[in-house]
C-alpha cells in the first residue's frame, strides 16, 4: 500500500518543509516512502496522503489535536493502528495552522534525540566486564 502520492499530497509535503526547514537541526528524510522531517535524528513529523503524521507529540498533545483538529490514528494497513501517531487531515493552504503543533512535536523530538544520545554515551563509558582469560594474562 502506497502512503505518499506526489500529484494528491506534494503541496501539503512543500507547505510543511516550508514552516519546518527553517528550525535548527531539522533534516528531511523519507520514512517508509513518504516525506519526513527528522529534529537530530528523531522524527517528529511526516506526510502521508490522509494528512500530516506528528510523531512525537505527548499524550495530552495527541488528545487535543484528536479533539479539536479532527487527526485520527495512523493506520499503515487494515487491523494495524499506531495510536501515538495522530494524522491530521489538512490542506495545503491550511497548513500554516499546524504550526503550533508541529513545533511540539519537534521540541519532543529534540528531547528525545538528547536522551538517546546520553543513554549512548552512558553506554560506551561503562567499562567492560574483565574476563578470567584477561585476568591471567595481565597477572603473567
Amino acid at each position: 500500500m502506497k502512503l505518499f502520492d506526489e500529484a494528491r499530497s506534494g503541496a501539503v509535503r512543500d507547505a510543511v518543509h516550508e514552516v519546518v526547514a527553517t528550525w535548527p537541526d531539522v533534516e528531511a528524510k523519507p520514512m517508509m516512502g513518504c516525506p519526513g522531517w527528522r529534529a537530530k535524528g528523531a522524527l517528529f513529523a511526516s506526510v502521508i496522503d490522509q494528512g500530516v503524521m506528528l510523531h512525537t507529540l505527548p499524550a495530552e498533545d495527541r488528545a487535543r489535536v484528536t479533539s479539536e483538529l479532527g487527526a485520527q490514528p495512523f493506520r499503515p494497513r487494515p487491523g494495524r493502528v499506531v495510536a501515538t501517531w495522530p494524522v491530521v487531515p489538512i490542506a495545503a493552504r491550511h497548513v500554516s495552522t499546524l504550526e503550533p503543533w508541529l513545533r511540539r512535536s519537534y521540541e519532543a523530538a529534540l528531547v528525545k534525540a538528547k536522551t538517546k544520545a546520553k543513554a549512548k554515551t552512558k553506554a560506551k563509558a561503562k567499562p567492560k566486564k574483565a574476563t578470567a582469560r584477561a585476568t591471567a594474562r595481565r597477572k603473567a
